[in-house]
């Protein structure tokens, strides 16, 4: 009897134990599961990035088109569990400037997305004002997006040409920025199926362009012997290349670059890829002309921006007062035919010679552009040899 009653008193024990232990297990497994349940509901984190831009080079395009790819990465795969791709719509703005030579058009590059379901792919490419605008695709629904890629380089939403009428794009950088601002509904935006629920996950992005990573120049400036009063224009287009120097002794070249000025606006754009943000000389010269300083102290040049410089406003523009007062403009001297920083009689010899050797065609002697050297050429020359012209720098 005895025996029997421990029986059913250790029976009774073990059917508790066991009751308590389900039940904690169980609890702990509801617990696990709510908690993935909880994870799948936060946000994706993302990077958003226009990379890879490119002016088009070969025979397949004319040399007047970029291209560049826009990529998004997934960065809190842990926290967030997968990211669903629903839609996205990408705004970037470009330089004005580019818009001031002729109509720029935007285009998906076909069959270069990532996404193998078309309905992910973004729609619409346009341009309105100075931003390029792909509104997003409305067709996904939940579990057909596609996952985003959590490597670093990301999943490529599409690649992007932009076409322009300036042939070479006149060395002027597109300057691309995201426009990504809350408060306006025009903007870039990323949604993600969360929980089967689209959701605007734009707040959890961080936006990135690659490769605006030059201090461009905006230069105006003027040649004296190219220079025509009458009709305040240039007689030719032409390059200049322009060097920037550090602004302590013994100031030396940072880096250089050329562009074509035109002989209308009298402007050039010099992209400098070297240089860091910081205050330089910017030194001008040209193929007779008389090596030109920037003002004393130097100028802000900004890496990622665009700033400009006008030679031909005030005299003071040029270390020294440097300039010829022609009309109602400050032009480079011209006339330095052997580049040695003075015009003198031996540059003047060099265009009498070539006077006689009935010279035509591009030459450092032609001093008016007009494609012959002859009498006009010397006496522009002659007429600074007799100011003693020099270089004048820090």
């Amino acid at each position: 009897m005895k025996f029997f009653i421990n029986f059913i008193l250790l029976s009774a024990f073990l059917f508790c134990f066991n009751s308590i232990s389900y039940s904690k297990n169980g609890s702990e497994k509801s617990n696990i599961k709510e908690a993935q349940e909880d994870s799948r509901l936060v946000n994706p984190l993302y990077e958003l990035r226009a990379r890879n831009l490119v002016l088009s080079e070969g025979l397949s395009y004319p040399t007047n088109i970029y291209f560049f790819d826009i990529m998004i990465n997934h960065t809190n795969l842990p926290e967030s569990g997968p990211f669903e791709y629903a839609a996205g719509k990408y705004i970037l703005s470009y330089s004005w400037l580019v818009r001031l030579f002729g109509p720029v058009t935007y285009e998906i590059v076909p069959f270069s997305s990532d996404f193998t379901n078309p309905d992910a792919v973004p729609v619409n490419p346009h341009v309105d004002g100075n931003r390029l605008i792909l509104d997003k695709n409305p067709n996904l629904i939940p579990g057909q997006g596609p996952i985003i890629a959590t490597d670093g380089i990301g999943t490529r939403v599409v690649r992007m040409k932009i076409t322009t009428a300036v042939p070479f794009f006149f060395n002027i950088p597109l300057n691309l920025k995201w426009v990504s601002n809350p408060a306006d509904s025009a903007t870039t935006q990323v949604f993600a199926f969360v929980g089967d629920s689209l959701t605007n996950i734009t707040s959890g992005g961080t936006n990135v362009v690659e490769g605006n990573d030059v201090a461009a120049l905006y230069l105006k400036a003027a040649i004296s012997g190219l220079y025509n009063v009458q009709t305040n224009s240039l007689r030719v287009r032409d390059t200049l290349r322009v060097y920037q120097h550090s602004v302590t002794p013994p100031y030396n070249v940072i880096d250089s670059a050329f562009s074509i000025v035109d002989s209308i606006s009298l402007r050039g754009i010099f992209n400098f890829p070297n240089i860091a943000t910081g205050v330089y000389y910017s030194v001008v010269r040209y193929k007779n002309g008389l090596e030109t300083w920037s003002r004393s102290g130097g100028d802000s040049l900004i890496r990622g921006d665009q700033v400009s410089y006008d030679f031909t406003d005030d005299s003071t523009k040029a270390f020294g007062n440097n300039l010829e007062r022609k009309g109602n403009i400050y032009c480079i001297y011209s006339g330095d035919v052997n580049q040695n920083g003075i015009i003198d009689l031996q540059d003047l010899a060099l265009i009498e010679n070539s006077i006689l050797d009935f010279t035509y065609g591009y030459s450092a002697n032609d001093i008016n552009g007009d494609n012959f050297v002859d009498l006009t050429d010397a006496q522009i020359t002659d007429n600074f040899v007799n100011q003693f012209i020099t270089v004048i720098k820090p």
